[in-house]
Order: C-alpha cells, then sequence, then structure tokens
C-alpha cells in the first residue's frame, strides 16, 4: 500500500495571501521536507514545528532560489513571489489551511501592521483595529481586490449556470460564452470574472449601462493611463480639442480660441464628446456590488435586480456619498460590501464602498427586503459612516451626488493648475 500525503497551509501578509497546498506520493513528500526547510521547521518523532509568526528574510528567499536551482519545481515559485513582495523584517503568518472570511483576514492583517509599526503608529493602529472589531460585530465584511482574485466567482460548469440577473439557464436558452466582468474591464479589472452572468445580461450592461460609469471617469483613465479592452483611451473634446495619453505623458491638446494666449494657464474646461446617465452611473455601481456578492445575499435583492436589469421602480433612490482623496489612492478598483448581521433598521441592509483610483463611492443597494427605509434624507448614512474607521475622519469632505435622474447630459470637467517651482 502506498502512502498518500496531502497537507495545506494559509500564509498571510499585510497585503496578500497564498494558499499551499502538498499532495501526493514520495514526491509530495520531498517537497514538504524542502517547505519545512525554508522556514527552519523540524521534524521530530513524526511531529511537525511551525511557528504562527515568521519574520520575512533574504535567507528564505536563498534557501527557495537553491530548491529551484536542484530541482527547477514550479510549486514553489507562488511562494517566491508572495514572500519577495514582503519587505525584509516585516512578519507575515503561517496558519493551517481555514477559510477565513474577509472579516478575520482584516483584522489578522491590522494585527500584523501593528507588529511591524513604531510605537506611534500603532496607537492609532490598535484604535483602528477597536473601531473594525466594532463594525464587524454589526456587518459582515466582502472584500473584492482584482489583483488578488485571479478566479472567476460562480458556478464553473456551464450547463449548471443560472443567471444571477434574468434567472435564465441553458435549458431555458440561456447562453454562456462570454467573459462577463463582474467590475467593468473598462476600469482596468482583468481577473473577476462573474460565471452567472448570461450572454444577453452581459451585452445590455456592456452596452447600456457601464460605459456611462466608464465615461464619467474618462479623464482620470486617461490621466492614469488605465487600460481596458482596447487600451488606455483617448477622447476626442466637443470644444475643439484631444485628451490623450503618450507614454506616461497625458496630453491635453485644445484650440488656442479655448483660451487665453497672453496669461498663465490656470484653468481649462474640457467637454467630452460621449454624454453620461447619472441613472446608469448609479446602476453600475450597484451591478459591480451585486456581482461580487455572496450568492447568500442574493434572495434578499430580488426587488434590486428587477430595477437593476429592468427598469422597475420602487421608490425613490437614495443618494450616492463621493470621496476625493489622493491618500486613499488605489491603481485598480477594489470593491467593499458590508452586509448588516441583525435587524438594526436604522442602518442599510447593505452598503458598497468602490474605490478607484482617488475617488470612492459609497452606495446603499437599493430595495433590498431587509430594509424598511429607503435612506433618502441627507443624514440617513451618518450612523453607517461613523462605523468606518477610514471614512468617519473625512466625514467633511463627503459630498452627496443624485444620480437618480434618467436622462443623457454632456459631460464636462474643470481642470485647476498650478505653477510649480522646479
Amino acid at each position: 500500500m502506498v502512502n498518500k500525503y496531502k497537507l495545506s497551509f494559509r500564509l498571510l501578509s499585510e497585503k496578500s495571501e497564498i494558499l499551499i497546498v502538498i499532495e501526493g506520493q514520495s514526491f509530495a513528500l520531498d517537497y514538504f521536507l524542502q517547505f519545512c526547510g525554508i522556514f527552519g521547521c523540524s521534524v521530530e518523532n513524526q511531529s511537525i514545528k511551525f511557528q504562527h509568526v515568521y519574520k520575512r528574510t533574504h535567507e528564505m528567499i536563498k534557501k527557495i532560489d537553491l530548491i529551484l536551482k536542484d530541482n527547477n519545481t514550479k510549486k514553489l515559485y507562488p511562494l517566491r513571489k508572495f514572500l519577495i513582495d514582503i519587505e525584509p523584517g516585516k512578519h507575515f503568518l503561517f496558519m493551517p489551511e481555514k477559510e477565513l472570511s474577509d472579516s478575520e483576514k482584516l483584522i489578522l492583517q491590522l494585527d500584523l501592521k501593528i507588529m511591524d509599526g513604531t510605537s506611534i503608529e500603532n496607537e492609532k493602529l490598535k484604535l483602528v483595529r477597536k473601531d473594525v472589531i466594532a463594525l464587524t460585530n454589526i456587518y459582515e465584511l466582502n472584500i473584492i481586490h482584482p489583483q488578488e482574485h485571479l478566479s472567476s466567482l460562480g458556478e464553473r460548469v456551464k450547463s449548471k449556470r443560472k443567471c444571477i440577473y434574468c434567472g435564465q439557464t441553458e435549458a431555458m436558452g440561456a447562453t454562456f460564452h462570454q467573459k462577463a466582468h463582474a467590475i467593468s474591464e473598462a476600469l482596468g479589472n482583468k481577473h473577476v470574472i462573474q460565471n452567472e452572468e448570461c450572454d444577453a445580461c452581459n451585452n445590455y450592461f456592456g452596452k447600456n449601462i457601464e460605459p456611462c460609469f466608464a465615461n464619467n471617469l474618462s479623464a482620470f483613465r486617461v490621466i492614469y493611463g488605465v487600460s481596458g479592452s482596447n487600451g488606455v483611451p483617448h477622447y476626442k473634446l466637443k470644444n475643439k480639442g484631444n485628451l490623450e495619453r503618450q507614454g506616461e505623458a497625458t496630453v491635453i491638446q485644445v484650440c488656442s480660441e479655448n483660451i487665453n494666449t497672453q496669461s498663465t494657464l490656470e484653468s481649462l474646461k474640457l467637454c467630452f464628446g460621449p454624454k453620461i446617465n447619472p441613472l446608469n452611473i448609479y446602476k453600475s455601481l450597484v451591478k459591480f456590488a451585486y456581482g461580487v456578492l455572496p450568492p447568500k445575499y442574493r434572495c434578499d435583492l430580488i426587488r434590486t435586480v428587477k430595477w437593476l436589469r429592468y427598469g422597475e421602480s420602487f421608490g425613490k433612490l437614495p443618494q450616492i456619498r463621493t470621496l476625493l482623496n489622493n491618500k486613499m489612492f488605489q491603481s485598480e478598483p477594489i470593491i467593499t460590501n458590508y452586509i448588516r448581521k441583525d435587524n438594526n433598521y436604522e442602518l442599510p441592509f447593505i452598503v458598497s464602498e468602490f474605490k478607484f483610483l482617488m475617488l470612492t463611492f459609497i452606495t446603499i443597494i437599493p430595495y433590498s427586503v431587509k430594509d424598511n427605509n429607503l435612506f433618502i434624507n441627507d443624514n440617513d448614512l451618518d450612523k453607517f459612516i461613523d462605523l468606518l474607521p477610514h471614512i468617519k475622519s473625512l466625514k467633511s469632505n463627503i459630498r452627496l451626488r443624485d444620480y437618480s435622474r434618467d436622462a443623457f447630459v454632456n459631460y464636462e470637467l474643470n481642470l485647476n493648475f498650478k505653477q510649480v517651482e522646479k
């Protein structure tokens, strides 16, 4: 009888995680012993001793490179990348395989930051940790980061899929040939795919809804070089000009009749060709949030989907909160869905936080059966905002935006310039 081995470990750093699975026969055992050697673990009397917390060292990378040189096993490449991404001297966690909730992961990552922080930093971090625990006692967190989530969401077998928007299956005539991006590809998302979005719904959202959100961020996409399915976009301006990316530079070409050439340029209005529909911007944010939400919550959002996909209305929409902050810059979109755990109806059931570049959109997911309040008053979200440790100190900078208007309007952007002395 041949012995088979299977061992699984989860490694977690401040910014990422990796699951290591070792299984097989003799080769797996050899690999496991090499793996133990990387971390200085001891194997005695059929017992393995691992530490829970490690510091990333240069020696770990050297040991991996020696193993790769001798065996060229691809199994160690993900581990090498995980360790390379950690600064030398910073801590990471080594745990048995255990599915961590996003809330648990966030608290553990804060613990790592506290281990690596200065005494002054740690005082602030400990207060943040306390706030995060208070938040996660009320809300479950569902966090999606495209850089970390390289796999698709939902049912992998096409014949078993049921579209999460229209409810159709292959047996009912739906097709699932296209790659449906849960977050618009125009925003740089290449990895988060929703398997359970049929081709008809993917085409509907891709042609009618999501372009408005992408066009609303058109200038930012060019300035920061955000690449969609057709690369970084370039725009012809209605006021006779162009906005485009050339290498690492953003180039704005405007007709001289639109500016005063006799004085220093202090501001410039850009008038974009594609019009935007505020309601479709709202629907895009809700669609992104719903597309990554754990399946168990979809039954609470049946009315939401009817509004999102078919335009049915169930009352006035709440305003969206927006925040512009360079210190919160994100090169790829991050979604955090907050799902209320109890029946405290003073708080919305699901709130979605969408962060991209220097922009944050805080959106109440409307029409949930778990809400008995539409949250349409200006201060209806104040109690929720006060729960967010990274947002509440910036409360005075939050702006209320009414995106309920269902009409196409011109998109204009005023750029202000400041001369910087070299």
